[in-house]
């Protein structure tokens, strides 16, 4: 390994890396290359610190392109190699996966937990570099997206708990450790890095926050990070679902408004109506009633298991972690848009929320 980066471990196949600067960024594209043509995807933010990578690599008599267009990668590249967030790093794989060639990634915001997730017939990165630098130097937005996604894990985890004992689903996995409050940049990226390996399918706050972003998209607005929106989703769904629970009567009619729904999902997202309609499998009438009754058994067990991952606790560290102490969220949302979200939500979520959409109870929330 380069006296400038030092091996951390190994996640999902995958060799992370630490250090600082572009020089040991080099030594490893170097060897892995094997004097092949190197290809830069970049994010635009990180124009000059890819440029200088690229001029780096010239400078050894390497052939390199940098760019922030993926459709301008020649078929000739032996190496491509991503700096940036979640966006870059899905094209960078597409790309290789593509080329058949290997590809590495420089992690510069811990602003996603999809970096390593394991896409089907995508193939994965050679090494992950963490760049200390970068991390620490990233905006306080970025940092928030991390964070927002690290304190929502126990949600997730709650939502994999019923999933496993009303719905009979065995997925299980060892969860890394949750993160200290006064965990550094580098740290909560490699959390990050460390969950997205098991990141198999999208939680319903990641759900929910998708449907912010697209209507941010929609209305002209400048969305921020999914990992931003998530948060916010993570606390209406922890109380929506803590509501929802503490109801001894939580069997309702099922509400008439699924083709109003999705129809309104139609236009936000771009998806078909059809395609929609593969997401949206109703519960029949024996498998609804049988669920309702499983639930009426672990209702409590799940109640105290959600008011044990104390999530509304890290409502106030989180938002200070922005320079306004998180005052920007009066002027991003209403409460009707995000009551709006929330129900939206629930006609494509999974789980218990897809339960509370059936039940009628998230149409009268």
């Amino acid at each position: 390994m380069s006296a400038f980066y030092e091996k951390v471990e190994v996640v999902g196949a995958v060799t992370v890396v630490k250090g600082r600067g572009i020089e040991g960024v080099k030594e490893q594209v170097l060897s892995l290359s094997k004097g092949g043509f190197v290809a830069i995807l970049y994010d635009v933010n990180l124009k000059e610190y890819a440029e200088s990578l690229a001029v780096a690599l010239a400078r050894e008599k390497h052939q390199v392109l940098s760019t922030c267009l993926v459709s301008e990668i020649p078929d000739h590249t032996r190496f491509v190699l991503g700096v940036g967030g979640g966006a870059v790093a899905y094209a960078v794989r597409r790309k290789a996966t593509e080329l058949g060639v290997e590809s590495g990634f420089v992690f510069s915001a811990p602003t996603t937990d999809t970096i390593l997730t394991k896409y089907k017939n995508l193939s994965s990165f050679k090494v992950v570099f963490l760049d200390v630098d970068l991390l620490f130097g990233c905006p306080k937005e970025c940092l928030a997206s991390g964070w927002g996604i690290a304190l929502t894990e126990p949600l997730r985890a709650f939502e994999r708990y019923y999933e496993n004992k009303v719905l009979d689903r065995a997925e299980i996995f060892d969860a890394p450790p949750a993160l200290p409050q006064n965990a550094n940049p580098y740290d909560l990226a490699l959390h990050l890095l460390r969950l997205s390996p098991n990141n198999h399918h999208d939680d319903n706050a990641t759900v929910m926050a998708k449907v912010l972003y697209d209507s941010a998209k929609r209305q002209g607005v400048h969305p921020r990070l999914i990992g931003e929106y998530k948060f916010v989703c993570g606390a209406i769904l922890s109380t929506l679902y803590e509501n929802f629970l503490s109801s001894p009567s939580i069997d309702c009619m099922i509400p008439p408004a699924h083709d109003q729904n999705l129809e309104k999902l139609r236009r936000l997202t771009g998806r078909s109506m059809e395609n929609l309609l593969k997401a949206f499998d109703f519960f029949d009438s024996d498998s609804y009633f049988r669920v309702g009754y499983i639930l009426s058994e672990y209702r409590l067990d799940l109640l105290e298991r959600l008011k044990s991952t104390d999530f509304h606790s890290a409502q106030k560290r989180w938002r200070r972690l922005y320079a306004d102490a998180g005052y920007w969220l009066k002027s991003a949302f209403t409460t009707h848009s995000l009551l709006e979200a929330m129900k939206l939500s629930a006609e494509i979520g999974d789980g218990l929320l897809r339960y509370i959409a059936e039940s009628g109870f998230a149409e009268v929330y």
